[in-house]
This record gives C-alpha cells, sequence and structure tokens, in this order.
C-alpha cells in the first residue's frame, strides 16, 4: 500500500510539475551596435525582472556585446533604457559573456555545461528548471545571429541539435525558450521533437518580420525595445508568477503584438506550468529594487493589453525589422 500511494503521489507530482524549480536563466542579445539598441536594452530589461524575482546573480548567464551604455550616440551616457524615460536597466548588470565572446560556440558550451573556456556555465539538475531568453536578428532560412559567431549565424539544424545534447549531457526538468527574431517560427517549425523537454515562444510565426517598439525618439534614432519582448516584459512585472502559467502569458502576448503572431513549439504541455518555475526564486525587491508584494501584483485583462501604445510606425529613416537582410 505504501509503495501505490509513493507511485501515485509522483505521478500526480509529475502532472502538476510539483518538483520543477526554477534552476538558470540565460539571456542572449544576438546582435551588437547602436542601431540594434533594443536587443541589448531587451536583454537588460528581462535581467532586471528575474533580479526583482529573487534570481540569483550566480544563477544568470548573460551575452552582450556591451557597445550601447557607452557608445558616442547615447543620449543618455552610462545608461540603457527600454521605454521613453524608463529606468536605468544597465544598473547592477553582470555580463558574463561580453564583445567577441558572444558566439555561438560559447553559447553552445553555456548551454551543455562545458567549462572548458573558463566561463559560466549551466549547471543542470533533473529538478531544475532552465530559461532560455534570445532577442535579435533572424532570416527565412532559420538562421540566427550571435554577433561574433567565427563560422556566420547559427543554423535552426544545429541549435536543435545542440538542444539535444544538453538534454542528454547537461539534464533539465524543463526548458522555456523566448525567442525573439523575424521569421523566429522557421527555427522550430517541424524540426523541433515534442517529445523533448522543451518549450518554445517564438515572437512571430515563419513567415514574419518581427519589429522594434518606441522608434520615434530624435535624440536616440533607434527603437528602444523589441515589441514582443516589451510586451512579454510586462506580464512579467504586472502579474502574480506563482500562480500564471506560460500559456497565460502567451495568450497576453498574442493579444498584445498584434503586428505579428507569436507561436508555441515542443513540449506544449509543459505550457500548464507556473511562470515562477522558471523566473522566481523568493521575491525580496520589486522591479529595479522597488519594494513589492503579492499584493501588488495585478492582473492584466485583455483589454488593458490593447491599451499600450507601442506605436512601430516611425519617421526616421531606420529599419524596424529584427530580420538579417534588412540589417546587413
Amino acid at each position: 500500500m505504501r509503495i501505490v500511494l509513493s507511485a501515485l503521489f509522483l505521478f500526480s507530482c509529475h502532472i502538476l510539475y510539483c518538483t520543477a524549480v526554477p534552476g538558470w536563466a540565460v539571456l542572449v542579445a544576438g546582435s551588437k551596435a547602436w542601431i540594434r539598441y533594443r536587443h541589448q536594452s531587451n536583454v537588460c530589461n528581462m535581467y532586471q525582472i528575474l533580479r526583482a524575482q529573487g534570481f540569483p546573480k550566480e544563477k544568470i548567464i548573460t551575452f552582450m556585446y556591451d557597445d550601447i551604455a557607452n557608445n558616442t550616440l547615447n543620449p543618455r551616457p552610462t545608461e540603457i533604457i527600454n521605454e521613453p524615460n524608463g529606468p536605468n536597466l544597465y544598473h547592477n548588470i553582470d555580463i558574463d559573456y561580453k564583445g567577441t565572446n558572444v558566439n555561438k560556440e560559447n553559447l553552445f558550451k553555456v548551454l551543455i555545461g562545458d567549462t572548458s573556456s573558463g566561463g559560466k556555465v549551466v549547471k543542470g539538475g533533473r529538478t531544475q528548471n532552465v530559461f532560455l531568453y534570445y532577442t535579435g536578428l533572424g532570416d527565412e532560412s532559420g538562421e540566427f545571429t550571435m554577433s561574433h559567431s567565427t563560422e556566420g549565424y547559427i543554423k535552426n539544424t544545429e541549435f536543435i541539435e545542440i538542444l539535444k545534447q544538453v538534454s542528454v549531457k547537461n539534464p533539465f526538468y524543463r526548458m522555456f525558450i523566448a525567442f525573439e527574431a523575424s521569421h523566429s517560427g522557421m527555427i522550430f517549425e517541424e524540426i523541433l521533437p515534442t517529445k523533448m523537454k522543451v518549450i518554445v515562444m517564438t515572437a512571430g510565426a515563419t513567415d514574419e518580420d518581427t519589429h522594434g517598439a518606441f522608434c520615434e525618439d530624435p535624440k536616440f534614432k533607434t527603437c528602444l525595445a523589441g515589441v514582443f519582448s516589451y510586451h512579454f516584459s510586462q506580464f512579467l512585472k504586472k502579474n502574480d508568477l506563482s500562480k500564471s502559467t506560460i500559456f497565460d502569458l502567451y495568450n497576453y502576448v498574442r493579444q498584445a503584438s498584434k503586428v505579428h503572431h507569436p507561436q508555441l513549439y515542443g513540449q506544449l504541455e509543459a505550457g500548464h506550468m507556473p511562470l515562477r518555475a522558471f523566473m522566481k526564486y523568493k521575491t525580496t525587491a520589486g522591479f529595479m529594487g522597488v519594494g513589492a508584494s503579492e499584493s501588488n501584483e495585478v492582473d492584466i485583462n485583455e483589454e488593458e493589453s490593447n491599451e499600450i501604445d507601442i506605436n512601430i510606425s516611425h519617421s526616421l529613416e531606420l529599419d524596424d525589422t529584427d530580420s538579417i537582410n534588412n540589417n546587413l
């Protein structure tokens, strides 16, 4: 009887993902240069969100070229923002891989847990979850950028192969990937095995460009955020991650994005998992250190999501898409 009850408990735990705990977060800005400001600001924003959720610095691994904050074009020297008049998101951020170290070789080593280069890597565990966030450029072939990959872009097939290796060499409980790039659906559609313990949310479908937001400020002459990333982050800031699921986040972002259509791939049953399983340790402070408590966390309904104005049209002579072809 004791054995049967134990088996039933373990089975129910699997169904409810009660063994799932946040383990590691890998945040990747796959581009460089001032015109692509938004990718590095997106990473800074996500970093601050995780820190506000109690995520320890030691468990966050960042890839960021780091040529924005001190860029001569920056009207707010030494600072990075993600929305007009926003807070300085560059403050207290630890960048683990910068400059020429932002390359696919290091990304693959980080995910596999290969310490041969001496940098911080994911140390997997079967009861730990991994959150991987990428923001950069993509194209119709399913390739995407790492700003200093010695062999060019990362192909979708080699990325999926790395994920397969990770599941064997550096196993995890579940991995949640959020991916913002043009044609990001092409990276995963029909080639990501559904049996892998990976669920992916892309910013758009296989045939869609994704766009920058807040592109109007003549002082910056660039877009401050990505449309997908901005809505994604707004949900995380304003909702209780212990109660909200990946599906809740997906439904909100899909409703709010308008200009492109986020997709889900992989092990879709993991969409029922609460976001806290990937992003929330014990909360000690709110976003950017402002005190927070459960009572301060509010739900965003669909009507409110449509009221956030992040107009992507602009009069500046710049391209706001995340397409490789338009950013050569």
